[in-house]
């Protein structure tokens, strides 16, 4: 995952936040939870199959052998740049 981040920091040239300007620093954390279509689908770049779930359940429960039917988003947003 450390790749797949450092790759797309690369791509998109994100720079370190010690470089902004003080009033680009504010930003708001968003969440939000989406349904979506429970489904398997192959990720070709990743070479692996998406659509189970990533987190452990309440008591530790396995969830690896279940499909997805929600996602929860978090979003990073600057307040005064993109």
């Amino acid at each position: 995952m450390d790749t797949v981040f450092f790759e797309y920091r690369q791509e998109k040239r994100i720079t370190s936040v010690a470089s902004f300007d003080e009033h680009e620093r504010h930003a708001a954390l968003l969440l939000d939870e989406m349904a979506i279509r429970p489904m398997l689908q192959y990720d070709n770049s990743t070479k692996s199959i998406v659509g189970r779930p990533t987190i452990l359940l309440p008591g530790n429960l396995d969830s690896s052998k279940e499909v997805a039917s929600h996602a929860l988003v978090f979003m990073l947003a600057g307040m005064s740049t993109r």
